[in-house]
């Protein structure tokens, strides 16, 4: 079976390795630097609830990426499961895993401190990574990817 390699929109790629820096610059040199400092409480806020959020944009793409590999994969059994329906699947997903280990229903990311501002951004990284992805799509050439 010879088939076309999965080619994901840019946006995806760009966004995905600059989370990856975001969550190093933070956790190696933000974080550190405002907690030194003794900053406000708004900025230490943010800098501890920037990897929620980078988590849960990033595990979206990844299984949303995942899932439409599956379904190029496996046409007979999800060809005709749309990208959308893909998207929303991979984002339920993400926030099960996300909110339930915020919730500290699991250990599955390493310990964790409760914490309502981590749950905020985690949602907000939830719905910012679907909505980006219903915007703009995430494949090269898909339906989605052709309304903007």
């Amino acid at each position: 079976m010879t088939s076309e390699p999965l080619r994901l929109r840019r946006w995806v790629l760009a966004t995905y390795v600059g989370l990856m820096g975001v969550f190093v610059a933070n956790r190696f040199v933000l974080r550190p630097w405002v907690v030194e400092r003794g900053g406000p409480e708004g900025a230490l806020v943010v800098v501890f609830s920037v990897p929620n959020f980078v988590e849960a944009v990033m595990g979206t793409l990844v299984l949303t990426a995942l899932g439409l590999l599956a379904r190029a994969r496996y046409p007979d059994r999800l060809g005709r499961v749309s990208e959308e329906t893909v998207q929303v699947g991979a984002s339920a997903l993400a926030g099960t895993y996300v909110v339930s280990q915020e919730l500290g229903l699991h250990d599955l990311g390493g310990a964790n401190v409760v914490d309502p501002w981590d749950v905020g951004a985690s949602l907000l990284g939830l719905i910012v990574a679907l909505g980006c992805m219903r915007r703009w799509g995430v494949l090269r050439g898909g339906a989605a990817g052709l309304r903007g």
